[in-house]
């Protein structure tokens, strides 16, 4: 190895002159966001576009995102069923729930207690314990995911090609990403209430007398 000005690639005609030949190579840690990384380093203006250009080297990832997107789409319409069967069988426990509290709504109209303050009520409790569930799954979550995500890569590798290292293996891709944790308690936060009110309706439908006496 010898270190030189470029001017001896000249003269050895080994390079033309005012013609760079060569290359930089850089390793990212996820390539998941090679495409967006790219994209910015071609936005940079303090490079001369016309004399450079980028090439990406995908191959490792490519060799596995056939398996990890059959994955992503098992886990999203898994998803999808378990919301819907969720939310189905919230209704339902709510509406038994709710029947079985129908001699209190009573007396609490009764006494002059507003429905919207007794259907606030409901939903206030069902939201505690929805807050309560939720920050107890997290908590399990977060150490669980870590442990989730190795055994997942671990056996994509191995099913796909053997002699690749994965250079995400340190990448938690389970792990809670903070806007869509916030985004998905505010739609099951909703979804509750939602789910109260509509079980709420049959009972706030009923005048006091109606409800004391279908209890009596």
């Amino acid at each position: 190895m010898i270190f030189s000005d470029r001017q001896l690639l000249f003269d050895l005609r080994e390079q033309k002159q005012d013609v760079y030949e060569g290359e930089l190579s850089f390793f990212i840690s996820d390539p998941l966001f090679l495409n967006d990384i790219t994209e910015k380093v071609e936005n940079l203006t303090s490079i001369d576009w016309n004399n450079h250009i980028v090439q990406k080297n995908d191959f490792k990832f490519s060799k596995i995102s056939a398996q990890l997107q059959t994955i992503q789409n098992i886990v999203t319409s898994l998803i999808v069923i378990v919301s819907v069967l969720g939310i189905v069988i919230l209704m339902l426990m709510m509406t038994l729930r709710i029947r079985g509290r129908i001699k209190e709504a009573g007396i609490l109209l009764s006494i002059g207690r507003s429905k919207k303050e007794i259907v606030g009520q409901f939903v206030i409790e069902a939201v505690f314990v929805l807050l309560m569930g939720f920050l107890l799954a997290v908590i399990i979550f977060i150490p669980v995911s870590s442990m989730l995500n190795t055994h997942l890569f671990a056996a994509v590798m191995q099913e796909t090609i053997k002699d690749i290292q994965l250079t995400t293996r340190n990448t938690n891709y389970l792990q809670l990403d903070f806007y869509k944790t916030i985004l998905l308690l505010g739609t099951e936060t909703g979804m509750t209430a939602l789910t109260v009110i509509v079980s709420s309706a049959m009972v706030l439908s009923l005048k006091p007398k109606e409800i004391l006496t279908k209890m009596s």
